[in-house]
């Protein structure tokens, strides 16, 4: 069935332009036609009235004939009915505008507005044939005929109607396909990064991974080679801490590229972490002095974040240049710690 959303041609603004220009010409068809031409010229003012507007009733619908087809249909063919049943002559509004209501029903309309439209106008036309056509000792086989032509020339308006409804029916199929399609396109690419992750993923925790745990496990034995509290276990403690850090936040990182988007971070460094930073150090066996300069106060995270990065920087500098000096501590463990303001 037809969705009531239907393409450009049925719901754009252009189309809505279109109905309307119709309706109004073909509303002021009608009216000139009946007030000017057709036999009511010569009828009273209220009989022309009411004949506009039965012509107005059954051509203003035809501004929402694609909008709202069950609606514009319904409309004028209650105003044809009332046309059939209260005047004996044909106007030019219900020529022009039934055939119109009765493809639009077809084309766009709802699966029972369709079959609706088909039945009322195959009916109401064959009466119409037989009253509106019919003359004084027409012989029986040409009232038939009337009433036959009648329906079918309003079947064949719904059938080229139908048509065209099988063919917006494809059209909407095509648009879905090439949506759906687009959507797996978009499905494959997710899934191909997500492949080029887990194997980025495997082949760093297969290397670095590797690597790291080798490097810990030889800090570890390299510690229990050499005597308790010498500088020599200092620095392999340093570096089995550092290689397990390292392996931690590796891990952490392989975690994020496996999960992708499903990401938890922890939160960034900033000043405060220097002391933390300041004491790793220190238990390695190298003296740092802390100076604090001026009244601490709140900065940016990412200022925060690369004075720590740069103090960071500085004492892996030291530890890799100077090596460790005994006999000296700060921070926590005791060092001297002078602020200025």
């Amino acid at each position: 069935m037809l969705r009531r959303v239907g393409p450009p041609e049925r719901s754009g603004s252009r189309a809505r332009t279109v109905d309307r220009i119709v309706a109004v010409i073909a509303a002021v068809l009608s009216t000139v036609w009946i007030v000017t031409v057709s036999e009511w010229s010569g009828a009273s003012i209220v009989t022309q009235l009411l004949v506009c507007v039965l012509g107005l009733g059954l051509t203003v619908p035809l501004a929402w004939r694609r909008t709202r087809p069950e609606l514009s249909g319904c409309t004028i063919a209650v105003f044809a009915l009332v046309h059939l049943v209260f005047v004996d002559t044909v106007v030019l509004a219900e020529v022009l505008t039934v055939p119109a209501a009765v493809y639009a029903m077809a084309a766009y309309a709802r699966q029972w507005a369709c079959v609706l439209a088909l039945v009322l106008g195959v009916v109401g036309s064959g009466i119409a044939g037989a009253v509106y056509l019919a003359y004084d000792g027409m012989p029986r086989w040409g009232f038939v005929l009337n009433i036959v032509l009648s329906a079918v020339f309003v079947a064949a308006i719904w059938a080229f109607g139908a048509v065209r409804r099988v063919r917006l029916q494809e059209l909407d199929a095509l648009a879905e396909r090439a949506r759906l399609l687009e959507l797996e396109r978009e499905q494959e690419a997710r899934l191909a990064a997500a492949d080029e992750r887990a194997r980025i993923a495997r082949e760093m925790h297969d290397i670095v991974a590797h690597s790291l745990t080798v490097v810990i496990a030889q800090a570890d034995g390299g510690r229990y080679s050499v005597p308790a509290g010498s500088d020599a276990a200092a620095v392999f403690d340093t570096i089995a801490s550092t290689g397990r850090e390292a392996l931690s936040e590796m891990r952490a990182l392989l975690t994020v590229m496996r999960d992708g988007d499903e990401r938890s971070f922890a939160p960034a460094p900033t000043i405060d972490d220097i002391a933390v930073l300041v004491d790793e150090t220190t238990s390695s066996g190298v003296a740092v002095d802390v100076e604090t300069l001026g009244t601490p106060r709140d900065v940016p995270p990412g200022t925060a974040l690369t004075a720590y990065r740069v103090v960071q920087e500085s004492l892996t500098n030291v530890l890799k240049h100077a090596g460790p000096v005994r006999g000296r501590t700060c921070g926590s463990s005791g060092a001297p710690t002078r602020s200025r303001s």
